[in-house]
């Protein structure tokens, strides 16, 4: 069960055209139902108490639900919730269970956002969606990635094989009494602090396996996020010195409940990497307490790896290389620069102007493929 919010400008792989929530609800209405391939016409739209709205009901329901909001101010927010195979196959791909299971959903909305009660009433409608359609970004995408699958078998508006079903929701900026603002998004898409997005994407996961006894138990939810997380980390080792231990991090997640209070500190934590070259000393503490408590109280626990690289050339040809330590002792030790020139006695290390060049390319790919801290779902993953 994968959950994503959508970010208004900013399409996702499936929707080929960006729009906006800050008007009228009319141009993703009109995408939601634009292919009657892909769903049930006889049965469009629900909402927390009814079934088969249609489009029209939809459109007027959100579009007159803004009464207080200002013009430049979000009016509504899209998101989807996407069963995998098995868990489609699981509950017979129903149609009234993924009903049943959404309406949960939206009812515990309240549990993780700062600014509304159990007793509110969020103006929100859905429709099931149980087919995709191949796009143009899908026939791009296949040729760029060099895909197995025979681009003759990509048809521009053709339905795609296997379990695609997954649900559109659309939640109402304002509540049911027009009184109270629901805020996922900032003005500049990001992730509101109101909102516990990746706890909600936790919530749905676990609300899954309970509600349908499936897989009841099993850390679905957080073998996904660690496998995600391992990756990262590997990719980081590849370009600096050993950075940080997986099994540190794991272990603070699960104390912390896999929280986005976590996820938000680990996306800090890898940010500082990222950006300003920074190893934490103390990985556990900025997790765990945040990076406002860790700037104060070991502002200096940080470790540079702006010049170092993963092994070092030397002028006489030699097989001497000066490796990576997989503790953050040893890389402090090593980042002495100047002490290291001093005990090689003239063996004075040549920068492979190449290999950092490709680097910083390599680092501003990773920054544009979604460091900025937006909220597209899944956060930081």
């Amino acid at each position: 069960m994968v959950v994503r919010l959508d970010n208004p400008g900013k399409p996702n792989k499936e929707m080929s055209v960006s729009y906006s929530n800050k008007g009228s609800v009319v141009r993703l209405k009109n995408y939601l139902i634009k292919n009657e391939d892909k769903y049930d016409t006889s049965d469009m739209f629900f909402t927390a108490i009814k079934d088969n709205v249609s489009a029209e009901e939809f459109f007027k329901m959100i579009d007159t639900n803004v009464k207080g909001l200002e013009k430049d101010e979000h009016k509504f927010y899209s998101f989807t919730m996407n069963p995998d195979a098995e868990e489609l196959r699981f509950i017979d791909n129903d149609k009234e269970k993924l009903k049943e299971f959404v309406r949960a959903s939206m009812g515990n909305l309240h549990k993780l956002h700062q600014t509304v009660t159990e007793n509110d009433q969020p103006v929100w409608a859905a429709i099931i969606h149980q087919n995709r359609i191949y796009t143009e970004a899908d026939i791009k995408r296949a040729k760029e990635e060099n895909a197995k699958i025979k681009l003759e078998d990509i048809k521009l508006g053709q339905v795609k094989k296997g379990d695609n079903t997954h649900i559109h929701i659309v939640l109402s900026a304002r509540d049911a009494t027009q009184k109270k603002t629901i805020t996922l998004l900032t003005p500049k898409n990001k992730t509101s602090r109101n909102f516990q997005l990746t706890s909600f994407q936790r919530d749905i996961q676990r609300l899954f396996q309970n509600k349908f006894n499936y897989r009841k138990g099993e850390r679905i939810y957080e073998n996904r996020m660690e496998n995600a997380i391992k990756k990262k980390i590997e990719a980081f080792n590849k370009k600096y010195y050993s950075t940080y231990d997986i099994k540190e991090i794991i272990k603070s997640a699960d104390k912390m409940d896999w929280s986005s209070k976590f996820m938000t500190n680990l996306s800090n934590m890898f940010r500082e990497l990222i950006f300003e070259k920074q190893i934490i000393s103390h990985p556990t503490i900025y997790l765990e307490q945040g990076r406002k408590y860790y700037n104060k109280n070991l502002p200096e626990a940080r470790v540079s790896v702006n010049k170092l690289e993963n092994s070092y050339t030397f002028k006489d040809n030699t097989s001497s290389y000066q490796h990576a330590s997989s503790t953050i002792a040893d890389l402090c030790n090593a980042l002495q620069m100047e002490g290291i020139k001093q005990e090689t006695k003239g063996y004075d290390l040549i920068k492979n102007e190449k290999k950092e060049n490709n680097l910083a390319k390599e680092e501003n790919n990773e920054i544009k493929k979604g460091y900025s801290g937006g909220p597209s779902i899944g956060g930081l993953f």
